[in-house]
């Protein structure tokens, strides 16, 4: 996420508008953390409205909530959510003033030490005991708050969210090659046992529908440039089993080697040459690179682009072509070969350094008290399947064998109206959720998002989908990723475990080196022929070189394998 400098005159604008934990004249200043809560167990629940800074998704809007999973939490806790949307300038500007949220989710682990240091979060080390579905559930990440996030106290300020303590299926979010089932089938269903089969298929979807109905010209392959590193990015990550990481470098998930800039196997250069043979084939959007994300979008909704890699992208698409009488997009899997160890499997220890809960100092004993409560709430497996499913009792119900399923009624209204779930709330408020989302429940078998229950999907299946099934042998979708022998696990902890804060000389060449790629790829990929891809790449090897890349690069290596490291001790 990008930031601009904050005029003067803006920051103390905003810092008047926020709404966060603000404290009257006649208000204490309240707990830091460091007193122990007064509340005895089996006392009648105290109502208190927090204010949350969060992401609210496309579906939340600021205020107060009242929506059905609000109305749970309420009943379970205690505590009207009283939201307002992340927004990152409000984020910086927090972070300037110190005047936080009653809970604030941070996404850069790089604010937490000023943070610390002024004083503006609370210490929940003696008050975590008091959200026991924390501990049991992330001990791992308590850990690493403690020695990572603290500011170097080994206090308990932060807590990492969305955790997932053991490697599970990548159920919802995945990537992949997503085309439209109805295009492959028309195209041959081709195997694809090279990155050339997967070009040789998107060309020819292209030449099969070189327009939309509408008219407009349409490309199998399209990129944004408004992510950052994160643009230069595609499907192969998952099948090639690399994970990228800062200064353009890159991992294998499967045996954890490290590939620079001058390495063929980075994941950034197999990407900038899948591109560049695209666009020499004619079907790479020449808007690739100069378009945002959102316009990206709208060609994805539109038609005009084929082929995706994010499946959150097309599920309202799905949704539409399903509508309409017309197959969606599915994963077209790469072969179960050893030279493609998918990444399948995910697994967060340490939750996401997107998503860090910490709490406002300004917070008197009985916010705090319903803090806590919210905290063990959403970090329990019963909060985190009323996030995700709906409240208990109206949408799903614990059977008699101790297993969570949807009822009758629920699984009718689905049927009748696939949007029946989201108006019970369902997914609303993943933003705060503590446990990440497709982890499995208690039994170990079955996801507590419902719907990424096998028994569930097999009811759901349309037309296309049970025929996609049917074609790779499998009974649900998932499992033609779940059933390969050549997987690897995406284990979002190393990245965790890699400094946030650098030294300045390391800070200052990161800056340039990352500026300089995301300038440099475009032109490379856009080479007019393979002599002049080659010569360009040294180029870029070259003028790296002069940005004391070998330097940096080292840095990075370096820190990565103390990552590894690291991660093992913390582990034991």
């Amino acid at each position: 996420m990008k930031r601009k400098v904050i005029a003067i005159v803006l920051v103390v604008a905003m810092i008047m508008s926020l709404t966060a934990c603000r404290s009257s004249s006649n208000q204490s200043k309240g707990s830091s953390g460091n007193v122990a809560p007064t509340t005895s167990e089996g006392e009648e629940l105290e109502d208190v409205t927090l204010n949350v800074f969060m992401d609210l998704g496309s579906t939340l809007s600021s205020g107060i909530q009242s929506d059905p999973v609000a109305e749970y939490i309420k009943e379970k806790t205690g505590v009207t959510l009283n939201l307002e949307g992340f927004d990152n300038q409000k984020e910086s500007v927090m972070v300037a003033s110190g005047d936080l949220y009653d809970v604030t989710i941070i996404d850069q682990p790089a604010y937490i030490p000023p943070l610390i240091s002024s004083g503006s979060v609370a210490d929940l080390s003696d008050w975590i005991q008091y959200a026991p579905n924390v501990t049991e559930s992330s001990q791992a990440s308590l850990k690493y708050s403690k020695e990572f996030l603290s500011d170097e106290s080994g206090k308990l300020f932060v807590l990492p969210m969305r955790t997932k303590a053991e490697a599970v299926p990548s159920a919802r979010d995945m990537d992949g090659n997503f085309v439209r089932w109805d295009h492959y089938v028309e195209a041959g269903s081709p195997a694809i046992n090279s990155i050339d089969d997967l070009l040789d298929l998107l060309e020819t979807i292209q030449k099969n529908h070189p327009e939309t109905d509408s008219g407009q010209k349409t490309y199998a392959v399209s990129q944004w440039s408004d992510w950052g590193r994160g643009s230069f990015e595609s499907q192969l990550s998952k099948y090639l089993g690399k994970t990228g990481i800062p200064l353009f470098s890159s991992y294998d998930t499967d045996d954890l080697e490290y590939h620079d800039l001058f390495d063929d196997e980075n994941l950034y250069l197999a990407y900038a040459k899948y591109m560049f043979n695209a666009n020499q084939r004619g079907i790479l959007d020449p808007e690739a690179f100069i378009q945002r994300h959102e316009d990206y979008n709208a060609k994805l909704q539109d038609g005009r682009v084929l082929s995706t890699m994010y499946q959150w992208e097309i599920n309202g698409i799905n949704n539409e072509l399903v509508n309409s009488g017309k197959a969606g997009f599915v994963d077209i899997p790469f072969a179960d070969t050893k030279e493609y160890p998918a990444k399948i499997k995910c697994v967060a220890p340490f939750g996401y350094r997107q998503r860090l809960l910490v709490v406002s100092s300004k917070c008197d004993d009985k916010k705090m008290r319903a803090i806590m409560r919210l905290i063990d709430f959403v970090y329990s497996e019963k909060g985190a399947r009323t996030i995700v499913n709906g409240p208990e009792g109206i949408t799903w119900e614990i059977d008699d064998k101790g297993v969570a399923n949807f009822t009758e009624e629920t699984l009718k209204a689905q049927r009748a109206d696939p949007t029946y779930l989201s108006t019970q709330g369902a997914k609303y408020y993943q933003g705060i959720i503590g446990l990440d989302y497709d982890l499995y429940d208690s039994t170990g078998k079955r996801f507590y998002d419902l719907t990424l229950n096998s028994d569930y999907i097999k009811d759901a299946l349309n037309d296309y989908e049970k025929e996609y099934c049917k074609f790779y042998g499998i009974d649900v979708p998932l499992d033609v990723m779940t059933e390969r022998k050549n997987q690897s696990v995406d284990n979002r902890a190393y990245e965790m475990l890699m400094p946030s804060e650098h030294p300045t000389d390391i800070s200052r060449s990161t800056t340039s080196i990352e500026a300089y790629m995301e300038q440099q790829l475009p032109g490379l990929i856009m080479s007019k022929n393979q002599e002049e891809y080659d010569v360009k790449l040294a180029e870029i090897r070259e003028k790296l070189k002069s940005m004391d890349y070998d330097t940096t690069n080292a840095y990075y290596r370096e820190a990565f394998k103390n990552a590894v490291v690291t991660y093992d001790k913390l582990m034991k």
